[in-house]
């Protein structure tokens, strides 16, 4: 494997899928999204305005983005 891979899922049925390839200092994250009430399966979240990837976060970014998906409607 590449890297590591995280999978964070908030009450409010948003996530994130958080990635960090093992040279590399920063992390990729998406917004993600479970539509069904399954935990384990989820898609990309394409109906906010968060749902591009970002790529380029610090450690100090995550928690700072957990906390605005945490907060979708």
């Amino acid at each position: 494997m590449d890297g590591h891979k995280a999978i964070i899922k908030f009450k409010n049925g948003y996530g994130l899928e958080i990635f960090k390839y093992l040279e590399d200092d920063f992390f990729e994250m998406v917004v993600i999204e479970f539509p069904r009430e399954k935990r384990d399966e989820y898609e990309f979240a394409t109906n906010t305005a968060m749902a591009h990837f970002n790529v380029g976060y610090c450690e100090e970014d995550i928690a700072k983005i957990c906390v605005q998906v945490s907060k979708l409607r």
